[in-house]
């Protein structure tokens, strides 16, 4: 998934650089295990969410509209 890093990035920017903590955050172990499960799962949901519904449908648009013009195969 060519998003995920992007959208990591941008979760942990959102979390660290709110309006809620100016000064940073105080990270105990446990708060710090959360924030990490934290990043790994909507990290990941909302790259798969991106993926299912931008990424793959213009895909295939693309796949459908434009190769059969592009493409020298007459299967197409």
């Amino acid at each position: 998934m060519p998003i995920a890093c992007l959208v990591v990035l941008t979760c942990a920017q959102a979390l660290f650089d709110s309006k809620e903590a100016p000064e940073g955050i105080y990270l105990t172990f446990p708060i710090a295990l959360i924030f990490g499960l934290g990043f790994a799962l909507m990290g990941y949901l909302t790259s798969v969410i991106i993926l299912i519904f931008i990424e793959f449908p213009f895909k295939r648009l693309v796949q459908i509209c434009l190769l059969p013009y592009i493409s020298h195969d007459k299967v197409l």
